[in-house]
Parts: C-alpha cells; sequence; structure tokens
C-alpha cells in the first residue's frame, strides 16, 4: 500500500509541476479558418459525421479507437525490408 500511496504523490507531483505537458500545441477551436478558402471544415466536417452516426451509431467508438491507436501506436521500421515494429506509448 506503501508503494501505491508513494507513486500516485509522484505521478501527482509530475502532473502539477509540468513534466507532463504536451509536445505539441493543443487543439484550438477554428483552427481551419480561412485555410481552406470558403469552406467551413469544422461544420463540414461535423455534419458528415453527424450523418453517418444516423446511418451507425457505431461510427463513434470506431471514431475513438481510431484516435486512441493513432495517438499510442506508432510503427517503425527496423533495418530489414520485410520487418515491421509496433512501438505501444502509455
Amino acid at each position: 500500500m506503501e508503494k501505491v500511496i508513494i507513486a500516485f504523490a509522484f505521478m501527482l507531483f509530475a502532473a502539477r509541476s509540468g513534466w507532463c505537458e504536451a509536445a505539441t500545441p493543443p487543439l484550438v477551436v477554428d483552427f481551419y479558418n480561412g485555410k481552406c478558402s470558403d469552406i467551413d471544415v469544422e461544420a463540414t466536417v461535423g455534419s458528415l459525421i453527424a450523418s453517418l452516426y444516423e446511418q451507425d451509431p457505431a461510427i463513434a467508438a470506431a471514431l475513438l479507437r481510431l484516435q486512441f491507436h493513432d495517438c499510442f501506436v506508432h510503427v517503425s521500421r527496423n533495418l530489414r525490408k520485410d520487418q515491421i515494429i509496433l512501438h505501444k506509448h502509455a
């Protein structure tokens, strides 16, 4: 039990001290404004996802899985061309 308390205290300290800050800037609303001519990208994607959700509600879970897969699993090639190594980051 003592080890759990020490680990929790360390994680809390690390989170509060800034050690766990993201390496990339946070997500921003209206990121694509002015970048794709006159197209409102967020509205377009939102209406497409809403339409797909009406057809198949499982799309929400599939998109979540896609998000976490892309964030936490990185693929890199070894020296041999026929070998692929997956690295999991937790």
